[in-house]
């Protein structure tokens, strides 16, 4: 149950998640001595989930001088640094918020005035808040799909103190409100605009036509741009060759062992995750999964050329990030190829930092050289001798449509 919440779901019906408050106690409580806050914001913007459409949105702000501001909401500077150091980095942003409703948010006029335009910006911003009262000590949060925010604050008034830099491409499409927010992705995304940018652009409804433009959480906004950068580069892949040989490549972070398999065939794209002992949703007594299998849990998506009809709801956010790493390198490459990408997770991963995780992991390990094999059950063998879970590959459904489905060159 708690794999398959990862404490978003409500699963166990006890309206929060005991996983993700015993990782909560790691951050250190921040105390308030006045109701106005000012400093650099990354820039970064937040829009919760809870009471959609009434959600909570506003600017985030660093607690305390940093030199950087940037550094703390720059997932890609974060790949070499320890779980604490990510975890500190993130978690130092407050969140001062105002109640919105989704689709009338220029309604709370300047306040969300400022977080169109931080959510736009390229670079640091320096922004001055106001709030309703001056809060008690109060620690962050953890979210399985979002990096480690801090506390969340009652926000009376925001205004930027220095006009902020958008880039010109991006000022052009947020301007154009004839055209739909997954072209205006597309568009984003072809101006070299990096996909956290076009989350937070997005997450507060400026991408899309007029009449429907929406603020849409942080959390879905993550997937979406994933979902759909990614989506569009799969016509292409599919018209090139294929790859002539099996592919291994693998990577390390943190306790996720990645092992990605690039098999000749046609655009196949499959994900699966086990959960061993200890790791953060199966607990120190593990889960029993399957009738021969114990100690672990494990869970998989899949989609064929003609992609997916509905969401990967067991792999969930972490599959559109994967995919995207791959479907980077194989366009890089020029090349197709059914992908299988297996993903341990070991007690080394004991807090959750979010899906840029697999997102930069994957990317990493595309940037390594592969090691080839001769067929794919020698890649099998190899790949079985290096993970913790023997029977990892007895589930896979791209395996198995493998050995069933006959091909041309089977008959030469």
């Amino acid at each position: 149950m708690c794999l398959r919440c990862k404490g978003g779901r409500n699963l166990c019906k006890k309206g929060h998640c005991e996983v993700l408050l015993k990782a909560r106690r790691v951050m250190p409580a921040v105390a308030f001595n006045s109701e106005h806050i000012f400093g650099n914001s990354p820039p970064s913007v937040f829009v919760g989930r809870h009471s959609y459409p009434d959600v909570l949105a506003g600017p985030m702000l660093p607690i305390g001088e940093h030199a950087d501001a940037s550094l703390l909401d720059l997932t890609k500077s974060w790949f070499n640094r320890s779980i604490e150091e990510v975890v500190g980095l993130s978690s130092s942003l407050l969140r001062p918020v105002q109640r919105v409703k989704v689709d009338r948010p220029l309604s709370h006029g300047k306040f969300m005035e400022a977080t169109h335009c931080l959510a736009m910006a390229s670079k640091p911003v320096e922004t001055e808040v106001l709030l309703e009262r001056v809060p008690p000590p109060s620690r962050g949060i953890f979210d399985f799909q979002n990096v480690p925010m801090g506390p969340s604050l009652v926000a009376k008034k925001a205004n930027l103190t220095q006009n902020p830099h958008i880039p010109r491409g991006v000022d052009y499409v947020v301007s154009d409100t004839d055209v739909k927010a997954v072209t205006a992705i597309k568009e984003l995304s072809a101006r070299k605009v990096d996909g956290h940018a076009i989350q937070k652009i997005l997450s507060v409804g400026l991408l899309g036509r007029k009449t429907a433009r929406k603020l849409v959480p942080t959390r879905w906004a993550i997937t979406a741009v994933d979902d759909t950068v990614s989506k569009a580069m799969v016509p292409r892949v599919l018209g090139f060759q294929e790859v002539g040989e099996v592919q291994l490549f693998t990577e390390n972070y943190h306790g996720n062992y990645f092992q990605i398999l690039f098999i000749p065939g046609p655009w196949t794209f499959e994900m699966k995750e086990a959960w061993l002992s200890g790791a953060m949703w199966t607990g120190e007594q593990g889960v029993r999964y399957g009738e021969k299998t114990q100690g672990f849990a494990g869970l998989g998506d899949y989609e064929d050329h003609r992609g997916r009809k509905g969401y990967a709801s067991n792999v969930t956010g972490a599959y559109y990030a994967a995919r995207l790493g791959v479907l980077e390198k194989l366009s890089a490459m020029q090349r197709q190829a059914s992908v299988l990408v297996y993903r341990e997770i070991t007690d080394e991963y004991w807090a959750p930092l979010g899906v840029w995780v697999i997102r930069e992991a994957v990317r990493s390990a595309m940037k390594k050289k592969p090691r080839t094999f001769d067929t794919v059950e020698n890649a099998i063998d190899h790949v079985t001798k290096e993970v913790r879970i023997k029977k990892w590959h007895f589930s896979s459904r791209l395996l198995e449509n493998r050995k069933r489905q006959r091909r041309i060159s089977d008959f030469l």
